[in-house]
């Protein structure tokens, strides 16, 4: 299944999560969706949890607000 991008976000969101999220969940988590939350915020969903991010000072330029598990 091809992972799903809300039209708010870019191209180079995208790169940089696929980068933030291996480096925050291992290599073999993939992105499942990017939802648009807010000019500065991001829900994204892999394969085994989620995480809110926000665009700031973090790793890659992304900090996570908010992190779950779909599986719990």
């Amino acid at each position: 299944m091809e992972p799903q991008y809300d039209p708010e976000v870019t191209k180079e969101d995208i790169r940089s999560l696929k980068r933030f999220v291996r480096s925050q969940s291992g290599v073999s988590s993939e992105i499942v969706s990017i939802r648009y939350v807010s000019p500065k915020q991001l829900r994204v969903a892999v394969t085994r949890h989620f995480f809110i991010v926000e665009r700031g000072e973090g790793e890659g330029g992304w900090r996570i607000i908010e992190k779950g598990d779909w599986m719990a």
